[in-house]
Order: C-alpha cells, then sequence, then structure tokens
C-alpha cells in the first residue's frame, strides 16, 4: 500500500522533474534567442570578414605564383656544364641580383600578407 508520505514524495520528484523539463525548454528559448540576436547584430562584420578572406585567397595565389616565377627564373637562369676529360662538372647562376630579387619579393609580398591578415583579424577581435 502507498503511504500518504509516499504520495507525497512521489508528487514532489514529479514537480521536480517537470520544473527541470521547463527550466531546460526556457534555457533553450533563451540560448535561440541570443543566437539570433549575435546573428542579427554581427552579420555586418562578418560580410566584411568574408570579404576580406577572398581577398586574402587571392592575394596568398599571387604570392604563390611570385615564389614559382622566382624558381622558375632561377631555374633558367642556372647554367650546367657537363665534366669533360679536362674538367669537372660546374654549375653556374646567371643574373644572380635578379634571381634574388626575385625570391626578396615574393617572401616580402608573403610578409606583408601576414601582417595584413594579422591586422584584419584584430579588427573582429
Amino acid at each position: 500500500m502507498i503511504t500518504d508520505a509516499e504520495q507525497r514524495l512521489a508528487e514532489k520528484v514529479r514537480g521536480q522533474i517537470y520544473e527541470n523539463l521547463n527550466e531546460r525548454y526556457e534555457f533553450d528559448y533563451e540560448v535561440k534567442d541570443d543566437l539570433k540576436a549575435y546573428m542579427e547584430n554581427t552579420a555586418g562584420a562578418r560580410d566584411a570578414l568574408k570579404k576580406d578572406v577572398a581577398e586574402w585567397k587571392q592575394a596568398r595565389t599571387r604570392v604563390n605564383d611570385m615564389y614559382a616565377a622566382a624558381w622558375n627564373y632561377q631555374v633558367a637562369e642556372t647554367k650546367y656544364t657537363p665534366a669533360t676529360a679536362a674538367a669537372p662538372a660546374h654549375i653556374e647562376l646567371n643574373n644572380a641580383v635578379k634571381v634574388s630579387n626575385n625570391w626578396r619579393a615574393a617572401a616580402q609580398a608573403d610578409e606583408d600578407l601576414q601582417h595584413r591578415q594579422q591586422n584584419d583579424v584584430k579588427e573582429y577581435m
């Protein structure tokens, strides 16, 4: 037989379960409401960041092309002389200053892009 005390305890537990469920629903609602507000309040910044990221990708492609061009130029300016009976093989680099300047320009563009990305990201923090 279920006593009155046991019945009250069961009612209390049931009440706590419903209270807990309602608190969870309220919390879920608040989180969704906050997320919606966040999405609305940050739409402009997120759009600007997307634009910046697209520009970074284009700039990264240009930097990579600069590195590739520097490498290709260096290879084109490298002269190989095979060994002969009288002399060993020999490799020399023509236009060494221009080769160096090409690598320097690519590295500088890379560094500038990294600084730009860091500064852009700081704006969104």
